[in-house]
């Protein structure tokens, strides 16, 4: 199931059941996730601010940018999932998992960076 609820998508990726009665880690999750969101918003991508509050928010409301939408969407589902749950990664995976986190950040800084020169649009 496709969704643009964020809180959704990162339930999914976290292995969690996305009926509306299962709440019960939604508080959890949704710290997670603002506390990825903080690091994005340190690195200048996102919705400057952006906070999830009741687990309603999406992620056009996150990411304004549609060249940026799967990188962000990625990371903060990967990150979150690495917050929540890291004994659902073997060794292997994490250390996959970090090396993609790292590239996503890479490539979001380095755009970040060239907006703001404007040596991109």
């Amino acid at each position: 199931m496709v969704t643009n609820n964020i809180l959704e998508s990162v339930k999914a990726e976290c292995g969690i059941s996305i009926d509306s009665d299962n709440t019960a880690f939604d508080d959890q999750l949704i710290d997670s996730i603002n506390t990825v969101v903080m690091a994005l918003d340190q690195m200048n991508v996102g919705t400057k601010g952006f906070i999830m509050v009741d687990g309603t928010e999406t992620w056009d409301q996150l990411i304004p940018d549609p060249v940026k939408y799967p990188g962000i969407k990625t990371y903060v589902k990967v990150k979150t999932h690495m917050l929540f749950d890291p004994k659902s990664f073997t060794p292997n995976t994490m250390k996959s998992a970090e090396e993609v986190l790292r590239e996503i950040e890479w490539r979001l800084n380095y755009k970040a960076d060239a907006e703001e020169h404007g040596l991109i649009t």
